[in-house]
């Protein structure tokens, strides 16, 4: 079973149909240690991630350009940038994979 639908059903039981709805709207991206989800400024953010394997991380750059680490998602987690997603606004934070 998918991870993301295994994770989902164990609060709920999920019908045949709402199965092929989720499937169909999610997309599966494999990334390497380093890899970025997300980059500060890159413009809006539209996505929210879950976790099937490795690590991710968050963490903004600030104006003396020192890193400041926000969160960790491990498998079975989700991460985005929260504020830029829900203030549908440029993005203030990075994800980075941390463990492939």
């Amino acid at each position: 079973m998918n991870p993301l639908l295994k994770y989902i059903s164990k609060p709920i039981t999920l019908s045949e149909e709402m199965e092929d709805d989720i499937l169909a709207a999610i997309k599966k991206r494999q990334l390497a240690k380093n890899d970025h989800l997300i980059s500060q400024s890159q413009g809006s953010v539209t996505s929210t991630f879950f976790i099937t394997k490795g690590m991710m991380r968050s963490y903004f750059i600030d104006e003396k350009g020192k890193e400041h680490t926000l969160d960790f998602a491990k498998e079975f987690g989700w991460i985005t940038d929260y504020i830029g997603l829900y203030s549908e606004s440029t993005a203030r934070l990075n994800v980075e994979c941390e463990k492939d």
